[in-house]
């Protein structure tokens, strides 16, 4: 038994230590078809080597089927690793809802399957032939002139709130590399000093915050979603050193 649990502690470190590697953007685009979604899973093997990569295309996309699951074919069922719902029920007034934790959450996923030209999966070769595969996923969304970016589905999820991130059995997070706590937005030559918190009008709070610091414009360029350059541009710039 402990041996097992070893194992499985080692493969989750893995999934998480190659899922925060950067991904070839440029390869993820070309595998666009036209009038298709494409799916692609590649497989990892301990040293974080391709070794085996799967190809799939859908006219209708591909489907959730729970909060953290979407189905590829009949013989296939993606479960992406180190998230899940909340317990309970919830209310979310900007967005009208009203309902279980569980429900808000696949609602989340369904959003993020609705029009993605790519999804590219990153797997643990073990996952290879199972029914349910655990793994890391990200989405290409393209319309011309206004966007084009390849998001993690994760990362995505838990930034809106929708998810948060699972926890292994000592407690530890699952998924490491999404584990970002809230810090001050500071702007000194304003005078602003800003502290937020997930799920409580943070965007609104964030995009004031970019406006009044004269950031907005970059932020925007960098990624339509804020919470991207405030974790990995404005986190690391020269305000926040030491």
């Amino acid at each position: 038994m402990r041996r097992t649990a070893g194992c499985l502690l080692a493969i989750s470190a893995c999934l998480s230590a190659y899922a925060a590697e950067p991904v070839d953007e440029a390869y993820i685009r070309s595998l666009t078809a036209p009038g298709k979604t494409v799916l692609v899973m590649e497989y990892y093997d301990g040293q974080g080597n391709v070794s085996e990569r799967k190809g799939y295309a859908s006219a209708s996309g591909f489907k959730a089927i729970s909060a953290t699951d979407f189905r590829v074919d009949a013989n296939l069922t993606v479960q992406l690793f180190g998230i899940e719902p909340c317990e309970g029920d919830m209310v979310n007034r900007k967005e009208d809802f009203a309902g279980t934790c569980d429900d808000y959450a696949r609602k989340g996923l369904i959003t993020l399957l609705q029009s993605p030209r790519v999804i590219y999966c990153r797997a643990f070769v073990s996952e290879s032939g199972a029914p349910v595969q655990d793994a890391t996923c990200y989405g290409y969304y393209h319309y011309p002139g206004s966007l084009d970016t390849i998001d993690m589905f994760e990362e995505q999820l838990v930034s809106l709130g929708s998810h948060r991130i699972a926890k292994r059995q000592d407690g530890t997070p699952a998924r490491a590399d999404l584990k970002v706590e809230p810090f001050p937005l500071i702007c000194p030559p304003q005078g602003i000093g800003l502290f937020w918190s997930a799920k409580s009008a943070c965007t609104t709070a964030i995009l004031w915050y970019l406006a009044h610091a004269g950031l907005l414009d970059d932020a925007m360029d960098y990624h339509q979603w804020p919470h991207r350059y405030v974790r990995r541009v404005l986190r690391k710039s020269d305000i926040y050193a030491g």
